[in-house]
Protein backbone atom coordinates (compact mmCIF):
# COMPACT_ATOMS: atom_id res chain seq x y z
CA UNK A 1 0.00 0.00 0.00
CA UNK A 2 1.06 3.41 -1.06
CA UNK A 3 1.22 6.43 1.79
CA UNK A 4 1.00 9.39 0.00
CA UNK A 5 4.39 11.25 1.74
CA UNK A 6 4.26 15.46 2.58
CA UNK A 7 7.79 17.05 2.18
CA UNK A 8 7.81 19.38 5.55
CA UNK A 9 11.63 20.57 4.45
CA UNK A 10 13.73 18.60 7.60
CA UNK A 11 11.49 15.16 6.88
CA UNK A 12 8.70 14.02 5.29
CA UNK A 13 4.98 12.57 6.76
CA UNK A 14 3.51 9.96 5.72
CA UNK A 15 -0.23 11.59 5.09
CA UNK A 16 -2.50 8.98 6.99
CA UNK A 17 -5.21 7.86 9.18
CA UNK A 18 -5.01 5.25 11.78
CA UNK A 19 -6.96 2.66 9.55
CA UNK A 20 -4.72 3.52 6.67
CA UNK A 21 -1.78 3.26 8.58
CA UNK A 22 -2.90 -0.32 10.05
CA UNK A 23 -3.47 -1.60 6.40
CA UNK A 24 0.62 -0.23 5.76
CA UNK A 25 1.69 -2.30 8.39
CA UNK A 26 -0.09 -5.46 7.47
CA UNK A 27 1.17 -4.80 4.24
CA UNK A 28 4.95 -4.67 5.27
CA UNK A 29 4.60 -7.54 7.75
CA UNK A 30 4.36 -9.97 4.68
CA UNK A 31 7.71 -8.49 3.01
CA UNK A 32 10.56 -10.41 3.73
CA UNK A 33 13.02 -7.22 4.48
CA UNK A 34 12.97 -5.50 7.54
CA UNK A 35 10.86 -2.62 7.31
CA UNK A 36 10.17 0.51 10.23
CA UNK A 37 8.37 3.74 11.30
CA UNK A 38 8.97 6.63 13.21
CA UNK A 39 6.16 8.91 14.81
CA UNK A 40 7.56 12.36 14.58
CA UNK A 41 6.66 14.87 16.78
CA UNK A 42 8.48 18.25 17.62
CA UNK A 43 11.15 17.01 20.10
CA UNK A 44 12.18 14.28 17.45
CA UNK A 45 12.16 16.81 14.56
CA UNK A 46 14.35 19.34 16.42
CA UNK A 47 16.58 16.09 16.76
CA UNK A 48 16.43 15.57 13.26
CA UNK A 49 17.74 19.23 12.74
CA UNK A 50 20.28 19.31 15.00
CA UNK A 51 21.92 15.28 14.41
CA UNK A 52 22.70 13.87 11.03
CA UNK A 53 22.04 10.16 12.28
CA UNK A 54 18.82 10.79 13.75
CA UNK A 55 18.09 12.70 10.30
CA UNK A 56 19.09 9.41 8.62
CA UNK A 57 17.22 7.01 10.74
CA UNK A 58 14.23 9.08 9.89
CA UNK A 59 14.90 9.71 6.32
CA UNK A 60 15.03 5.60 6.01
CA UNK A 61 11.99 5.06 7.98
CA UNK A 62 9.29 3.54 5.23
CA UNK A 63 6.47 6.14 6.64
CA UNK A 64 6.88 8.95 9.33
CA UNK A 65 3.66 9.67 10.68
CA UNK A 66 3.08 12.93 12.30
CA UNK A 67 2.50 11.38 16.36
CA UNK A 68 2.48 15.45 17.26
CA UNK A 69 0.48 18.76 16.65
CA UNK A 70 2.91 20.94 15.81
CA UNK A 71 3.71 18.07 12.72
CA UNK A 72 -0.41 18.72 11.92
CA UNK A 73 0.22 22.30 12.38
CA UNK A 74 3.37 22.39 9.87
CA UNK A 75 1.86 20.37 7.31
CA UNK A 76 -1.11 22.60 7.00
CA UNK A 77 1.25 26.00 7.24
CA UNK A 78 2.56 23.86 3.85
CA UNK A 79 -0.76 23.95 2.29
CA UNK A 80 -0.68 20.21 3.12
CA UNK A 81 -3.30 19.48 6.03
CA UNK A 82 -2.82 16.00 7.35
CA UNK A 83 -5.64 13.66 7.49
CA UNK A 84 -5.25 12.44 10.79
CA UNK A 85 -2.77 13.28 14.32
CA UNK A 86 -1.25 9.35 14.68
CA UNK A 87 -0.11 9.57 18.38
CA UNK A 88 2.52 6.30 18.59
CA UNK A 89 1.34 4.85 21.89
CA UNK A 90 -2.80 5.04 20.12
CA UNK A 91 -1.34 3.43 17.39
CA UNK A 92 0.59 0.99 19.58
CA UNK A 93 -3.16 -0.71 20.74
CA UNK A 94 -4.51 0.36 17.76
CA UNK A 95 -1.88 -2.61 16.18
CA UNK A 96 -2.39 -4.48 18.95
CA UNK A 97 -6.17 -5.14 18.54
CA UNK A 98 -5.94 -4.75 14.80
CA UNK A 99 -2.98 -8.05 15.01
CA UNK A 100 -5.21 -10.33 16.96
CA UNK A 101 -7.31 -11.87 14.13
CA UNK A 102 -4.47 -11.44 11.59
CA UNK A 103 -2.01 -13.51 14.61
CA UNK A 104 0.39 -10.94 14.78
CA UNK A 105 2.63 -11.11 17.43
CA UNK A 106 4.19 -8.05 19.50
CA UNK A 107 7.89 -7.89 21.08
CA UNK A 108 8.04 -4.33 23.10
CA UNK A 109 11.28 -2.75 23.48
CA UNK A 110 12.14 -0.16 25.44
CA UNK A 111 14.68 2.52 25.40
CA UNK A 112 14.71 3.77 28.84
CA UNK A 113 14.64 1.06 31.65
CA UNK A 114 11.28 -0.09 32.73
CA UNK A 115 9.47 1.07 29.53
CA UNK A 116 9.36 -2.35 27.98
CA UNK A 117 8.67 -3.60 31.49
CA UNK A 118 5.29 -1.65 31.76
CA UNK A 119 4.20 -1.85 28.24
CA UNK A 120 4.58 -5.71 29.05
CA UNK A 121 2.55 -5.69 32.07
CA UNK A 122 -0.46 -4.68 29.41
CA UNK A 123 -0.56 -8.15 28.05
CA UNK A 124 -3.02 -8.81 31.27
CA UNK A 125 -5.70 -6.17 30.13
CA UNK A 126 -5.36 -8.05 26.51
CA UNK A 127 -5.68 -11.65 26.61
CA UNK A 128 -6.41 -12.37 22.85
CA UNK A 129 -3.22 -10.29 22.02
CA UNK A 130 -0.02 -12.67 21.21
CA UNK A 131 3.04 -11.43 23.24
CA UNK A 132 6.46 -12.50 22.51
CA UNK A 133 8.28 -10.72 24.98
CA UNK A 134 9.98 -7.67 25.95
CA UNK A 135 13.58 -6.27 26.07
CA UNK A 136 15.34 -2.87 26.98
CA UNK A 137 18.43 -1.02 25.79
CA UNK A 138 21.36 -1.38 28.01
CA UNK A 139 22.23 1.69 29.40
CA UNK A 140 26.34 2.72 30.41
Amino acid sequence: MYLEQISLGLTRISAATVPQALVWSETVIRKDHPRYACFCEASLLSNVARFPGVAAAVDKADAVFADGVALTILARLNGHPLPQRIPGPSFLLAACEHGVTRGWRHFFYGGAPGVAERLWSCRFAYSTFRFDGRGARRYG
